[in-house]
């Protein structure tokens, strides 16, 4: 009999042996404590009882998964035969390493199990796929539980493919090109060239200049475009350079106060915005020394015929 069981046994003997042996007087009040005091201990014993019960199915179910991602390692120690449907084409060197990264995960699956109060919400040893671990083809890293975002590289270990980024060990997030979703400043791919994460949109910085500030837009990149400048803060409107005498001086003060790089090459971009573009500089003549653009000679209150603006490509 299970050690629980005797107990619980004990307990209910208990009550009824005292039970029966109390004087049956209304006046016997400490008497009345004591039998309330031992259907208390009774009542513990049987709240005892049934988490035991709970812990048992948990080590029962606990066991069931680690005999089917013991199943798993059995099948994946075994070579098999390349482009068998179900099967692994697993190099023979690589056996080793994913039997010990599989070994991880079973660990750590049962870690969640022996915390969990056994509501079945712990995870699944057969979606113990992560990152990294070894692989033949595409094919294996889909069958060990990765989604589609995930490939076999040219070194055999199953990673993120061109255009995602890894987040977690079985997570990849698509990386963002500029005005796409966002959560963070790693999701869009244009970090490296000073994009953001902001209110979850990929967009290019704006660099503010005393009272004036700058960005680059239109380009493929936040280190491209045509140059924009506002001045007095978010309630005025953007403001474009004529092209006039635009040259690699002008653009290379715009990429360094921008911080996109020592040099630039000038462009004469067509302006696609609604409407004609709104001037606010032509004729600039920059040195190279300049901390911005509109430190340079410049004329202002101008009219820029055509469709044209001034723009850059900054290089490093």
């Amino acid at each position: 009999m299970k050690p629980f069981t005797v107990k619980l046994l004990m307990g209910a003997l208990l009550v009824g042996l005292v039970s029966s042996s109390l004087p049956h007087s209304a006046s016997s009040e400490p008497v009345r404590s004591e039998l309330q005091v031992v259907e208390l201990l009774s009542d513990v014993l049987t709240d005892i009882h049934t988490r035991l019960v709970v812990l048992h199915e948990s080590q029962m179910e606990l066991q069931r998964k680690q005999d089917r991602l013991a199943e798993q390692m059995e099948a994946l120690g075994r070579q098999s035969v390349p482009g068998a449907d179900g099967e692994l084409s697993l190099p023979s060197d690589n056996t080793a390493e994913l039997s010990t990264a599989l070994a991880h995960c079973l660990l750590q699956v049962t870690r969640t199990v022996a915390g969990s109060s056994g509501d079945g919400g712990s995870p699944d040893p057969a979606n113990c796929g992560m990152l990294g671990l070894p692989c033949g083809s595409d094919a294996d890293c889909a069958r060990l539980g990765l989604s589609a975002a995930a490939a076999c590289n040219p070194v055999g270990v199953c990673s993120c493919r061109r255009g995602f980024r890894q987040v977690s060990d079985t997570e990849c997030r698509p990386l963002a090109a500029l005005g796409d979703w966002c959560r963070e400043d790693a999701d869009c791919k244009d970090c490296s060239a000073g994009g953001r994460c902001v209110s979850e949109t990929c967009q290019c910085p704006i660099v503010r200049l005393g009272y004036i500030e700058y960005r680059l837009v239109g380009g493929g990149s936040c280190s491209d475009g045509w140059v924009e400048l506002r001045r007095g803060g978010p309630d005025n409107k953007w403001e474009h350079v004529c092209p006039g005498n635009w040259d690699s001086t002008d653009a290379k003060v715009v990429c360094k106060s921008l911080g996109y790089g020592s040099s630039g090459r000038s462009l004469r971009l067509s302006y696609y915005g609604a409407g004609k573009p709104n001037i606010a500089v032509q004729e600039v003549l920059c040195t190279g020394s300049e901390p911005h653009l509109l430190a340079c000679k410049h004329r202002v209150n101008v009219q820029c015929s055509g469709n044209e603006v001034a723009g850059v490509v900054c290089e490093p």
